[in-house]
């Protein structure tokens, strides 16, 4: 069940971390199996994939002044307008 869902979702373009997100049913499963009593006989075992898509571009020096700058000011705008 999972592997398939697993598959379709890869094949329409989403991400292995989003894919994993959708698939946090499995602490529901765990929570229902930790009831008293229970509301699950067996949690079932769900593959998880390490998703190679970490961000790999960062800010400069430079570009972090510009966007404090610009928080900044848009802050003072904001708190102004009230």
């Amino acid at each position: 069940m999972q592997r398939d869902y697993r598959a379709k979702r890869t094949r329409a373009g989403a991400a292995d971390a989003t894919i994993d997100r959708e698939l946090c049913i499995r602490k529901a499963y765990q929570l229902a199996a930790d009831h008293d009593p229970p509301k699950v006989a067996k949690v079932p075992k769900f593959e998880i994939v390490d998703p190679d898509n970490a961000r790999k571009k960062f800010f400069t020096s430079e570009q972090v002044d510009r966007l404090l700058a610009a928080a900044s000011k848009e802050s003072l705008a904001a708190a102004s307008s009230n």
